[in-house]
């Protein structure tokens, strides 16, 4: 075979060569022929004795990724042994036994499929990729009843790239344990939990359109490079020399660099084992995490202050930027309900929500001082705060936490710094404010973007106004830059475009002086910096700031017009063939089929000039 590139979107970080193995997930789409049973009773008894297995199958998973040093990922194996143990989903398994004389195999399957379909439905990003554990959990109680519980990895897939439709978590777990290289799948985003698990165990994901070149290919070499969004089939010795795992490493640290890195994570187990060598410690510390691996409830006090206690032992004495859980929009616990919100970006988000449950941030500030009362460089980063009444609102309730500390007598770090997170239009407008008050302050870019241009930096239609190197957005992170050097505080900035080596000569050229990577980009950054030339990145940003054009800011630095937007969740046949326009597939009612292909319609009037060009087609022929 030849060398043929593909091109994909990374879910889980990381570059990895292997054989290909392409498997089939056994009863993925959760369907099973309907068949009679003699006795009711005897069923019932199968699924009340069976179930045993793979509810100790998830607390033994979780188990084993918290010795493996992820404990907030093992919090995902948890909830699914908590799900086995819901007495509702007893009750609907003998329910559809009893009342419709199905087998328990069948009854299991049925109700999986309800369950992944309600989570499926949810507006919500993150809730909805919940239906994939559902499929997982009932792939491996139907695999149980059926005798077939042996594992789906075997040593045969030792160093190979395993090709999937879709991944489950326990299918992560088994193939890090039966060390596979990687994965390349068809379905799925970043938030599912199977990216998740996977990113914390070092296994790198990409999400191809097509893996039917692949299925054809088993057993040849595969390159994934979830970095760069793409796939190499047959590479060559120069495909693979390229950029080898640890060489950036070597390069960059200990040399002097134009910008100081700090780590961006989502848990303190990401911390075990880092070599801080060059990295002046965390920058940013997402919280959001802990409350969203705990789908019944808020994680008490006492968890989050063991949580926060490991952060603060993994990091020593270097500085610690922890932000308070900006719970809402794309971030929703499960357990709670945000009211009725047409655009939850919009809604409620972070302080707004504190504003029904001050004791959110009370409860979170409280755990955070206990665990930095024994050393720990404590700056705690309030998210979307817009004004300097919302930044007295929130600093009231952290007085009250101190207040609540000290009646209790409990030790707590005393000394600490507090700053602002601008990621919207009206934080920028305060923001002279806003840094008066602040000990520091950080850019959120995702967010700040997203907020300018009015797109959602998700939505695969709008994604090419969501546009970072606009000179709009360059002339506001400078006036930033240059506010907070009046002020004389430090400001750093943090999100995609902070993790992008193609950006490194904007943000050098506007002025910054902190950077916040997330922890698998944090060697590649810091290679880049040693390339960046400091005098020629402001010369050329400041030719940029007066333009007035997106394309002549990308024409001038060599940028490629898709550099940090967000990753598209697109399907080739899910576009509409007259539009564009990405559509959603299960709208039936504007779908035909032709030629053994299903189109997808944005409207009547598409699927209308579509039948008239089969129509001319066919009577030209």
């Amino acid at each position: 075979m030849t060398r043929t590139e593909f091109t994909g979107s990374g879910l889980a970080p990381g570059r990895s060569v292997g054989r290909i193995v392409f498997l089939k997930l056994s009863g993925s789409d959760g369907h099973s022929e309907p068949s009679a049973v003699t006795s009711a009773d005897d069923e019932i008894e199968r699924f009340d004795q069976e179930l045993s297995t793979p509810l100790t199958e998830q607390k033994q998973r979780a188990k084993r990724l918290e010795i493996n040093g992820a404990a907030s990922e093992a919090e995902i194996f948890r909830a699914h042994a908590m799900l086995l143990q819901d007495p509702s989903l007893r009750q609907k398994v003998v329910t559809a036994i009893r009342k419709r004389g199905i087998s328990v195999d069948t009854a299991v399957c049925e109700v999986f499929a309800e369950f992944a379909a309600i989570f499926d439905s949810s507006d919500n990003d993150v809730i909805r990729e919940r239906a994939a554990d559902c499929r997982d959990l009932g792939q491996q109680l139907r695999r149980e009843l059926a005798g077939e519980a042996e594992p789906l990895c075997s040593d045969d897939t030792a160093g190979a790239i395993l090709v999937t439709d879709e991944l489950m978590p326990s299918f992560v777990l088994q193939a890090w344990e039966h060390k596979a290289e990687g994965f390349a799948v068809s379905q799925g985003t970043s938030l599912a939990h199977a990216a998740i698990i996977a990113q914390s165990l070092g296994l790198p994901i990409l999400r191809l359109t097509d893996l039917s070149p692949l299925q054809e290919a088993e057993g040849v070499s595969l390159l994934i490079d979830a970095d760069a969004g793409k796939a190499i089939l047959c590479p060559v010795e120069e495909d693979l020399i390229a950029d080898p795992p640890g060489k950036a490493a070597e390069e960059w640290r200990g040399k002097s660099l134009s910008l100081q890195l700090a780590l961006s994570i989502m848990s303190p187990e990401q911390l075990m084992g880092q070599d801080w060598h060059g990295i002046q410690g965390v920058g940013l510390y997402r919280t959001e995490m802990l409350f969203l691996q705990h789908p019944e409830r808020f994680p008490t006090e006492e968890e989050q202050f063991a949580t926060y206690r490991r952060l603060f032992d993994f990091v020593g004495d270097r500085p610690v930027v922890i932000r308070t859980a900006d719970l809402g929009a794309d971030k929703r616990v499960q357990h709670m309900h945000f009211g009725p919100e047409i655009n939850p970006y919009l809604g409620l988000r972070a302080h707004r929500l504190y504003r029904f449950h001050p004791e959110i941030l009370i409860i979170q500030t409280r755990a955070i001082l206990r665990a930095a009362a024994r050393g720990g460089r404590l700056r705690l980063l309030f998210p979307m705060l817009e004004t300097v009444d919302q930044w007295e609102f929130v600093q009231s309730l952290v007085d009250k936490a101190i207040h609540s500390l000290r009646e209790d007598g409990s030790e707590f770090a005393e000394t600490f710094e507090v700053g602002i997170l601008s990621e919207t239009p009206a934080s920028v407008w305060s923001f002279p404010a806003l840094i008066r008050r602040a000990d520091f302050a950080s850019v959120g870019t995702n967010d700040l973007v997203q907020y300018v241009f009015a797109a959602e930096r998700d939505a695969p239609n709008v994604s090419d106004y969501y546009q970072p190197e606009h000179p709009v957005m360059l002339r506001i992170l400078r006036q930033l830059v240059e506010q907070t050097k009046t002020a004389g505080k430090r400001l750093s900035i943090c999100g995609e475009i902070a993790s992008e080596p193609s950006f490194l000569p904007i943000l050098v050229g506007l002025g910054f002086e902190h950077l916040t990577v997330s922890a698998s980009q944090i060697d590649r950054m810091g290679s880049a910096l040693t390339q960046v030339n400091p005098d020629e990145c402001r010369r050329k940003v400041n030719e940029c700031l007066v333009m007035e054009r997106v394309e002549d800011v990308r024409a001038h630095l060599h940028l490629r017009s898709d550099t940090a937007a967000p990753a598209e969740t697109r399907d080739e046949h899910s576009v509409d063939p007259i539009c564009g326009m990405i559509v959603h597939p299960e709208n039936g009612g504007l779908s035909m089929e032709h030629d053994g292909i299903r189109y997808h319609f944005c409207s009547p009037y598409c699927r209308t000039q579509f039948d008239s060009k089969l129509r001319d087609t066919g009577s030209e022929g």
